[in-house]
């Protein structure tokens, strides 16, 4: 018998959707965000038959559980070899360590998994005649991913959020650089700001249905759930399982930690999350004491990171049943700042001709100070370095990116850190 996945709100059991609500709606009115009613567990003959599985094979059984109402194996893998055709390789760098490379996608971010295949799943779902509004919040790379996804898409206008002076140059160029549906908006104020506006937004029932407002940041359950699928390829491309695996996951908004959790909760083998945070350490200090106070963002030059009020940390809770030793047993954290983050790219550097962005030395760094002899580690590199290139010449200074940024046919529009001049230009 078919079992059909639904989604539920974490803040409300009794609120239960369709797939295909929870991806227009993205969060209900109470904020909850939505989950999987059920997490669908694959066990040891799965995981013995992933290195004679494609890529694209592994990405559709992973996959189908959470979508097999609206779309089947088929069309799934249509969307899968359009969005996610590049490759998500592991190179090992030390002797129990393994870095995964996430940043081979077109905006050289791992956040081209999660916007590509949204982008192409909401295709599946439109109406003719009808605009639909992608609403995103950006603290570096998600805005670009967003809109290089949908840049000329039919259908489909993208309003992209970014803190004034907030993302790199290269960034920055990514986001203004599109087509005449993406509109890339300047914020005055922080990451934490447009966060703000983008819920407030979505919580206004009345605005979103008459804008038909949707968004495209990991609050949306459809953005969460193809990164859940690299943490499969990475367990298959490792050259043995004799050891205990750890995962270090720079962390802003946790999306990526908690698609990591619910990778192991399907029965992917990771014997402990590390959770690396920049001096934005609201989630390592509920770690370490309990209380979860939040805080405004500081700014580093790992940028994408600098998130004050992570949204994910309700998935992650939900996962975890409320419960902060549940919690503690699955995922650890380490807090990099600004010095050890740059000193951790040189030293890799010197010793295996290896360049690590901000984000990615945070990574590396802390799964260093967490993994012990016996264990293979794997930390996730989240971005190219040559998006951080003034960032990385700081701790290398012969470094000069491959990836050179031409800037042309840019356009941007600069507001005050208010919501009526975000509804003006909405409205415009």
């Amino acid at each position: 018998m078919k079992i059909i996945m639904k989604y539920i709100n974490t803040k409300n059991r009794s609120n239960i959707v369709s797939f295909k609500k929870a991806l227009i709606e993205n969060q209900s009115n109470n904020n909850g965000l939505y989950m999987p009613e059920f997490i669908p567990e694959f066990g040891s003959l799965f995981l013995r038959s992933l290195k004679r599985m494609s890529d694209t094979e592994i990405m559709q059984e992973v996959l189908f559980p959470y979508v097999s109402e609206f779309i089947n194996k088929n069309k799934l893998r249509d969307i899968i070899e359009k969005s996610l055709n590049f490759k998500i390789p592991l190179v090992q760098i030390e002797e129990n360590i393994h870095v995964l490379e996430l940043f081979h996608g077109p905006t050289l971010a791992f956040k081209d998994v999660g916007a590509r295949f949204l982008s192409e799943i909401l295709g599946e779902f439109k109406t003719e005649n009808s605009i639909t509004r992608i609403l995103v919040s950006t603290s570096g790379d998600t805005g670009g991913a967003v809109a290089r996804a949908f840049s000329g898409k039919e259908g489909f206008e993208v309003y992209v959020l970014y803190p004034k002076n907030g993302v790199s140059l290269f960034q920055e160029s990514q986001i203004t650089m599109n087509a005449k549906n993406v509109f890339p908006i300047e914020v005055d104020g922080t990451f934490d700001d447009c966060q703000r506006m983008v819920k407030s937004f979505l919580q206004n029932q009345d605005l979103r249905r008459e804008l038909n407002l949707i968004t495209a940041n990991s609050i949306n359950i459809g953005r969460l759930l193809p990164q859940i699928v690299y943490y499969f390829l990475a367990y298959k491309q490792l050259p043995h399982h004799k050891h205990d695996t750890v995962i270090s996951v720079p962390c802003g908004n946790l999306g990526n930690l908690t698609a990591g959790v619910i990778a192991n909760k399907m029965g992917l083998p990771v014997h402990k999350f590390v959770s690396g945070v920049n001096e934005n350490k609201v989630f390592y200090n509920l770690l370490k004491s309990g209380n979860l106070k939040i805080k405004p963002s500081v700014k580093t030059c790992s940028n994408a990171m600098d998130v004050g009020n992570p949204s994910n940390l309700d998935r992650l809770m939900y996962i975890c049943n409320q419960d902060l030793a549940e919690m503690r047993s699955v995922i650890c954290s380490q807090t990099i700042n600004e010095e050890e983050c740059l000193d951790t790219i040189s030293n890799v550097y010197k010793s295996s001709n290896y360049i690590l962005d901000p984000h990615s030395a945070i990574g590396y760094q802390s799964l260093k100070n967490k993994i012990k002899p016996y264990q293979s580690g794997i930390f996730l590199a989240t971005a190219h370095p040559s998006k951080f290139e003034q960032v990385v010449q700081r701790a290398i200074p012969e470094y000069t990116a491959k990836q050179a940024i031409e800037i042309k046919n840019t356009h941007k529009r600069s507001i005050k850190n208010e919501e009526n001049a975000l509804k003006e230009v909405l409205y415009s």
